[in-house]
């Protein structure tokens, strides 16, 4: 995949974080948002309600594609009972545990990285090779290769989130230490040309990498899941493949909800460090 490049290092995402308009806009009023949210609703009720009908007419197979109530039951067994591998809770808590980790072990390395390269460009060039390199690998192969090494606990599922993690958030933090490093230079013609303090690129990198965190925490989530899936004793990926085994579509569907519902909190909550984040920006 070819990717937009600065110094000879690749971007794996231009800017992966959500815009600032969508961060600080004003809120639309407050009677549409009412509206909205009860569209949503009626939407995910919508949709329940015909699922339910259509499985039950056997329109759908309800083997494969299970109903809601069936998915609800389950739930309901899962909260009270708990799945194979333990409680529910404590299976959510363990993959999200692993992700957070790796994200903010990946993040903290993607940002340094990108300083380290944007105030050396030797450093840039020659390094730059491999990061094309490694930016256009399918990286979520690298599981299997942490489980074999690092066994099936958490420390390969975290490793596998942390490279994750790792390149959304160097490939925004060096986009954005590179356009304050090319805004001060210039073209060098002028005597207010000048390098970037270090202050002023580590402040550029954090930035970028503070905008990337809700794209990096999903990708780390994902790679969490997918060493789960590889080999784990815990965690929601763990739970997923086993129902899978299975064939269990009730408790699939049932634990990806279970999943969402914490990751769209996991969500609002990053978005939140996002919105203090551009408050606290200098202003230039």
């Amino acid at each position: 995949m070819n990717q937009p490049m600065s110094h000879g290092v690749p971007s794996r995402i231009a800017d992966a974080g959500p815009g600032q308009a969508e961060l600080t806009g004003r809120k639309p009023p407050r009677s549409r948002r009412k509206l909205v949210i009860g569209l949503r609703v009626a939407l995910v009720l919508l949709v329940a309600i015909g699922w339910e009908f259509a499985a039950r007419r056997n329109w759908l197979d309800p083997f494969f594609y299970s109903m809601p109530s069936a998915i609800a039951l389950q739930l309901f067994y899962w909260f009270r009972e708990g799945t194979a591998q333990g409680p529910l809770l404590v299976q959510l808590q363990v993959t999200f545990e692993e992700a957070l980790l790796g994200l903010v072990v990946g993040s903290i390395a993607g940002a340094g990285g990108a300083i380290v390269l944007v105030r050396n460009t030797l450093l840039a060039e020659v390094f730059g090779f491999y990061i094309r390199i490694a930016n256009a690998l399918p990286l979520i192969v690298l599981g299997a290769i942490f489980v074999i090494a690092l066994g099936s606990g958490m420390t390969s599922k975290i490793a596998l989130a942390v490279v994750m993690a790792f390149f959304i958030a160097f490939g925004n933090a060096y986009q954005r230490a590179s356009e304050v490093d090319s805004t001060l230079r210039g073209d060098g013609s002028t005597s207010a040309a000048r390098r970037p303090t270090v202050p002023e690129v580590i402040s550029a990198a954090l930035r970028g990498a503070l905008a990337s965190l809700r794209m990096a925490f999903a990708l780390a989530l994902a790679g969490t899941l997918a060493g789960e899936f590889l080999g784990a004793t815990q965690g929601i990926g763990c739970v997923i493949a086993s129902s899978l085994r299975e064939f269990n579509a009730s408790g699939v569907l049932a634990a990806m909800i279970a999943l969402g519902g914490v990751a769209l909190i996991a969500d609002y909550l990053l978005a939140a460090l996002q919105r203090w984040s551009l408050m606290c920006r200098p202003q230039t």
